[in-house]
């Protein structure tokens, strides 16, 4: 393709372009993350992915022409279309909102990381990006203290008070905007509540935790210095609290299972992963053994009713996938028509997709995140935390569901991660054009 030069005196580049306004470059990604407290005390936390999306979107609008995208995105681009084409197999009318709720958070996350993946490096460093990190992870460790210190507490949002009849009639959405602080279960045989705060679900807290504190154990300390090596080691140690209170076996083993693999690489990223991995083992070990929360988590094996459950729905996925294998059910399937036991195809990202969008979606789904492990295998030091957190998610995904914040967070890191990747040139040898589809 040959490229056409403007006159100097026409010529407006990008940083130019943004120079003349007011608003700082990539606004939206500052008020999501740094202001995620503010999303969730509106009842707002679970939409600002979207709403955030929206000027990223018209800003990705603007910049069409020189858009390029990391090879295998073509896949995500089929997933995205099969997702939506499964709306078809919508049985009633009252799926169409959880379906679109789904479908909007996972072009909001391509949103974020097709523009991360372009965003110029001097009006989005690096540096910047961690600290987004870094803020979202303070919030989601201020939150789980929250519940473990009120575990009852909660309050009413402004979109509650706004919309308070539509909102009491569903109670989807209203687990959506209702801030509460933890989820108060049983299940051990006396009331715990399990952290949840900022988010909707404790499961969600969990997931994002682990993907968060890999970044702050392994990719903020490469980029500020010996002072962060191990990032703040005493909030580290204190968010282990609210992380094994929340009863998150998949938080542990997606995180031991990152840090395991990065302690097995060569270099620096192995030495690093291996005092990151004493760095967790130390305290954790400290605190199970010589605190009441060693009793919490030996009750926790004692008592396996929810892995029984499980392995119910898991199986009553499969089956409900063989009956519709191609494009599945649009949405998660209610089990007999009552809401007290978990719809099939929640208990988890990998059965929500295979319930929703059959095999194809399945496949194309899978396929996508083996090609970015595969992209991120060799990447620079400094962003080599993001094949780490694609190991989180497929470990994850078997038990939590990622499409709100864990697959933003992992859009984020990977996208700004292959940026890095690219050559000092830019010459686009590992990009493509953003219509392009071929995988």
């Amino acid at each position: 393709m040959t490229s056409v030069a403007l006159p100097p005196a026409t010529a407006v580049t990008p940083r130019a372009a943004h120079q003349s306004r007011r608003l700082r470059y990539g606004w939206p990604l500052d008020l999501l993350f740094f202001g995620f407290p503010v999303w969730w005390v509106l009842g707002l936390q679970s939409f600002a992915w979207q709403i955030m999306a929206v000027p990223l979107a018209a800003h990705l609008v603007v910049d069409r022409r020189r858009l390029k995208v990391p090879r295998g995105t073509g896949i995500w681009f089929l997933f995205l279309g099969w997702v939506a084409f499964s709306a078809v197999s919508l049985a009633e009318p009252t799926q169409l909102a959880a379906f679109g709720y789904r479908l909007s958070l996972y072009v909001a996350a391509t949103v974020v990381f097709v523009f991360v993946y372009n965003a110029p490096r001097d009006l989005l460093p690096l540096r910047r990006v961690w600290s987004l990190c870094a803020a979202l992870w303070l919030t989601t460790v201020a939150g789980g203290w929250l519940g473990v210190l009120i575990p009852s507490g909660g309050f009413t949002s402004a979109v509650e008070l706004v919309f308070p009849g539509p909102i009491g009639a569903e109670p989807f959405l209203y687990d959506l905007v209702h801030p509460s602080f933890a989820q108060v279960h049983d299940f051990l045989g006396y009331p715990l509540g399990r952290p949840k705060a900022p988010f909707v679900y404790t499961n969600h807290w969990g997931s994002a935790y682990a993907l968060l504190t890999a970044v702050m154990i392994l990719g903020w300390n490469q980029i500020n210095g010996r002072r962060y090596q191990m990032g703040p080691p005493l909030l580290l140690v204190a968010s282990l609290v609210p992380a094994i209170v929340s009863l998150n076996r998949g938080l542990f083993l997606g995180l031991g299972v990152a840090l395991v693999y990065a302690s097995t690489r060569p270099g620096r990223l192995g030495r690093r992963g291996r005092r990151a991995l004493a760095a967790m083992a130390v305290p954790l070990a400290v605190v199970l053994l010589f605190t009441p929360l060693g009793n919490i988590a030996a009750d926790r094996q004692e008592n396996q009713h929810s892995n029984t459950g499980r392995l119910r729905l898991y199986n009553e996925a499969v089956e409900l996938t063989a009956k519709s294998p191609l494009v599945g059910y649009g949405a998660p399937q209610e089990q007999l028509g009552t809401r007290i036991v978990p719809a099939v195809g929640t208990q988890g990202q990998f059965w929500l997709v295979m319930v929703s969008q059959g095999m194809v979606g399945l496949v194309l789904y899978v396929a996508f995140l083996i090609s970015l492990l595969r992209s991120t295998r060799r990447l620079p030091e400094s962003v080599a935390v993001a094949h780490l957190l694609l190991a989180i998610v497929l470990v994850q995904m078997f038990v939590y569901e990622l499409t709100a914040a864990p697959h933003h967070i992992l859009f984020l890191v990977v996208g700004v991660a292959l940026r890095e990747a690219q050559r000092p040139q830019g010459d686009g040898s590992e990009a493509h054009p953003l219509l392009a589809v071929a995988p």
